[in-house]
């Protein structure tokens, strides 16, 4: 399970939007250098679950499980990769094929040379599919993150602003 701590900035409809500071993973991690998280000064807003009703101002601990993340890097990392070497690997059975006597009658000379020079097709059809992957992935997700199990959830509140 990781954990982080935060600062509940806004609720809303059982929801926490808590600001996230980076943390010491994040000294250890391979894509630091393309995280939004160094160039915004390390802040960062999630929205998370609120089932311990901490309030506007509580500083919390927020947590998602192991096994959703491992389901993501899955799906990040795995899926385009698949998709890239499916995508080539077409790409090659169609420069050894009929298909490339067949489709390049229709086409011109010129034409002709840049689709299907030596590993063209693979190289166009591996782009494309990855292109597709990436676009699966952000439909999946952008459906997906509006499912409450796929959202953090705060686990504790820390300090406690409110005087009640």
């Amino acid at each position: 399970m990781i954990r982080e701590t935060g600062k509940v900035y806004e609720i809303k409809s059982g929801l926490a939007l808590v600001e996230v500071k980076r943390s010491e993973l994040c000294q250890n991690c391979p894509s630091k250098a393309h995280c939004s998280l160094v160039a915004d000064e390390g802040i960062r807003k999630v929205w998370a679950e609120n089932p311990i009703g901490a309030k506007q101002g509580d500083m919390v601990v927020i947590a998602i499980g192991g096994k959703k993340l491992i389901k993501a890097s899955l799906l990040f990392y795995v899926i385009p990769l698949l998709a890239l070497f499916a995508g080539a690997g077409l790409g090659k059975l169609i420069s050894l094929s009929g298909y490339r006597l067949a489709i390049s009658g229709m086409l011109g000379n010129t034409l002709n040379n840049i689709l299907f020079e030596a590993d063209n097709p693979s190289l166009f059809l591996g782009g494309f599919f990855l292109l597709l992957s990436f676009i699966f992935i952000w439909l999946w997700a952008k459906r997906k993150s509006k499912r409450a199990e796929f959202r953090p959830q705060i686990i504790e509140v820390l300090l406690n602003e409110h005087k009640e």
